[in-house]
């Protein structure tokens, strides 16, 4: 499963990238991934936890920079492989 982000910046050591991942409240969570973690504007996750509606809550490959490993995001932020 693949969670679509948004790119922001090179990440603070070498092969790093800053990504901001859109949540299901209209916030944002930013993490730092290789960049080989990176795949276009997508990251792989693993299997959704939760969904509920319109939202699914995933955990993250990497603790986001305000702590957070798992995040609702809208559904429609998720693709297959």
């Amino acid at each position: 499963m693949w969670l679509i982000v948004n790119k922001l910046t090179d990440g603070p050591g070498p092969g790093e990238v800053l990504v901001e991942v859109a949540t299901a409240t209209g916030n944002t969570e930013q993490v730092i991934v290789h960049t080989a973690a990176l795949d276009s504007n997508k990251i792989e996750i693993g299997h959704p936890i939760h969904k509920d509606d319109n939202e699914t809550l995933v955990e993250l490959p990497r603790e986001s920079m305000s702590g957070k490993w798992r995040v609702w995001v809208p559904t429609a932020s998720l693709a297959e492989a």
